[in-house]
């Protein structure tokens, strides 16, 4: 009845602390990382970036597919 469809935004990373959390998140149509930050009642998104202040972008080969999923 429904059709499946692939996820847009994956969790490539996840790490937990006491009242945190953090992922980093692919969107799999551009292959930009996202780092998403939740503490508390706040949660903050911004993308990823590299030492040379660049946006952290995966290969399609990567991101394209189911690789992420979990």
């Amino acid at each position: 009845m429904f059709e499946k469809k692939p996820r847009r935004y994956v969790i490539k990373y996840s790490e937990n602390h006491d009242f945190m959390s953090m992922q980093i998140m692919v969107d799999r149509q551009t292959g930009v990382n996202y780092l998403l930050v939740n503490q508390g009642h706040g949660v903050s998104m911004t993308p990823l970036l590299d030492e040379n202040g660049q946006v952290v972008r995966d290969k399609p080969e990567n991101w394209q597919n189911e690789i992420y999923d979990q």
